[in-house]
């Protein structure tokens, strides 16, 4: 018994194997059939695109159509006067038998279902009644699409009439889309309440005749209701196909237009943004053509501007004599004059009124105030150092303990080089707000001086000698004004003497230089003098009442009294 059901499980292991090859085998051929299909399909599309391509679209063709879909569509409008009128007795009679089971008594099985029966037939009615107006409405649409298909093909629709079309019909396909996902749901509820339905009948049909009558009905409208929706679906997908032709009606088309109708419909839209009316100030309409030629005026004056005034700054004025300061000031307020002059003219070449902007000149005037206060208050300040001219370009100025080298002055900060290479910008109302040095506003020529302090008991008169000597040997010391020499005070630690001489000076490192060969030269005057430069020193003086107790120690006096016992 063993070996027989050992070899009827080795058969039956056998037979599913084959079953399983079997069913390899019919998927592979479902796979080839499938193929075969999906390359039939492509075929016969390409054959429908040439097809649609050669036929041409005739106005009868659209007259026949009309007159299809308004025959389609006064047949909708008798059946939904039908539906209408049937609604009120479908009512009345739902409504009588609600009545019934209300004012009877005991069990009321069998009215229960006729009421249940009459309000699904009036439900259906109703339903039948919106679905058939979004029908009527859906035959308009379509309409409207044989309409634009046949302009596609018989006229010559701007590109942007074409791009309306293709969104409107992209947008009908999504409400179509939409409507057939709600009503499959719908669908499958429906069906779903057939089965119960089906299965209360097998239940009640013996035991209960009238009971069973009225399910019967109910079914009967349910399946009804199921062939409207059905109906309803087959409207949905030849609008949706009628929708699709008339996307690729456009595509086509705008795939067929030529260069020059596409230049064409460009420049209609270039035009149309052009003459675009942003707003209107005096009667005068202010365009987008306007702003346009505005902005690109203001730039051009921007330009020109620059290129005028730095030509006259760095070409003409240094011809005429003018230094490097002048020249860069009258450079500065030539071209803001310039760019005021180029934006009056750039306003009245657009015909935009000065009126437009005195509300702008309001809210500018508050930004100003509170947002642009510092911006403001350098720029007034660079338009007063350019006219007052306290600083000028290549002017030694000390600031804050800063020293350096004018190099520009803007509308808003001045650069300063600095002695180590480094340029600074510094607002323009840090002038006028702090004091400023100016080394040479008016001349280069400052006068600086030296500091030596002399041993007590050195000659008085040889230092000055020696002192002046060494200015006087030194090449970039002035000879007028003469240098003076000044025996400053009485010190603690020395006799300190003074020399003070002019030198011409651009920058803090010539003085510095001054100063330090001058140091170095009497440095070495006095050493050949045999002067001592004194150094500093003080004297301690102690004061005590009593005598200082001092005693000399040895080494051994300092050792432990332990240790010098042993």
């Amino acid at each position: 018994e063993l070996a027989q059901a050992l070899r009827i499980a080795e058969l039956e292991a056998r037979l599913a194997g084959e079953h399983l090859a079997l069913r390899g085998l019919e998927a592979e051929r479902q796979q080839l059939l499938k193929e075969t299909f999906d390359a039939r399909i492509a075929v016969l599309h390409e054959r429908e695109t040439w097809i649609s391509r050669s036929v041409v679209f005739s106005a009868n063709d659209l007259r026949a159509k009309m007159v299809e879909m308004e025959s389609k569509g006064d047949e909708f409008a008798e059946q939904l006067d039908l539906l209408q009128r049937r609604t009120a007795s479908l009512e009345s009679e739902w409504l009588g038998a609600r009545r019934r089971l209300e004012e009877s008594t005991g069990d009321n099985e069998e009215i229960a279902a006729e009421v249940a029966s009459r309000r699904l037939a009036f439900q259906v009615n109703q339903r039948e009644v919106s679905l058939l107006k979004r029908r009527i409405q859906r035959l308009a649409d379509i309409k409207e699409i044989w309409k634009r298909r046949f302009e596609v093909w018989r006229s010559e629709p701007e590109r942007a009439v074409l791009s309306d079309w293709d969104a409107g019909a992209r947008a009908l396909l999504d409400s179509l889309d939409t409507e057939f996902g709600l009503q499959e749901l719908e669908l499958r509820d429906l069906r779903l309440d057939l089965v119960s339905l089906q299965d209360r009948l097998d239940a009640a049909a013996p035991e209960n005749p009238q009971t069973a009558r009225w399910l019967r009905e109910q079914i009967r409208q349910t399946n009804r209701l199921d062939q409207i929706y059905e109906a309803n679906a087959a409207g949905i997908g030849s609008a949706r196909q009628v929708t699709e032709r008339l996307l690729g009606d456009i595509n086509t088309r705008v795939q067929t237009v030529g260069i020059g109708e596409r230049l064409a419909a460009v420049w209609r839209a270039v035009h149309a943004v052009w003459r675009f009316e942003i707003t209107s100030v005096d009667d005068r309409s202010i365009t987008v053509g306007k702003v346009v030629i505005g902005l690109l005026l203001l730039l051009l004056g921007f330009l020109a501007s620059r290129l005028i005034s730095a030509w006259i700054g760095k070409r003409l004025l240094p011809r005429l004599g003018v230094n490097e300061g002048a020249a860069a000031a009258i450079r500065s307020v030539l071209f803001y004059l310039l760019l005021i002059t180029f934006i009056f003219i750039a306003l009245r070449t657009v015909n935009v009124p000065l009126t437009a902007f005195t509300i702008l000149g309001g809210a500018l005037a508050i930004g100003v105030g509170f947002g642009s206060q510092n911006i403001m208050n350098n720029f007034m300040s660079g338009l007063i150092i350019i006219a007052e001219r306290p600083i000028r370009v290549g002017n030694l100025i000390q600031i804050e303990g800063l020293y350096g080298v004018v190099k520009h002055i803007g509308a808003r900060s001045t650069r300063v080089l600095t002695g180590d290479n480094i340029e600074i910008v510094v607002p323009n109302s840090s002038f006028l707000e702090s004091n400023v040095i100016n080394w040479t506003l008016s001349e280069s020529k400052v006068r600086t001086h030296v500091g030596v302090g002399v041993a007590y008991g050195s000659p008085l008169r040889e230092v000055v000698k020696y002192l002046r000597k060494a200015t006087d040997e030194h090449g970039r010391v002035l000879k007028s004004p003469a240098p003076i020499v000044l025996f400053k005070e009485f010190g603690d630690n020395s006799l300190s003497f003074e020399v003070h001489f002019w030198i011409v000076m651009r920058t803090m490192m010539d003085r510095r230089i001054v100063e330090s060969d001058i140091r170095h030269r009497i440095d070495g005057l006095f050493h050949d003098a045999g002067i001592v430069i004194a150094f500093p020193q003080r004297d301690v003086h102690i004061n005590s009442l009593s005598p200082i107790d001092v005693r000399l120690i040895t080494p051994a006096d300092t050792q432990d009294p332990a240790a010098r016992a042993e």
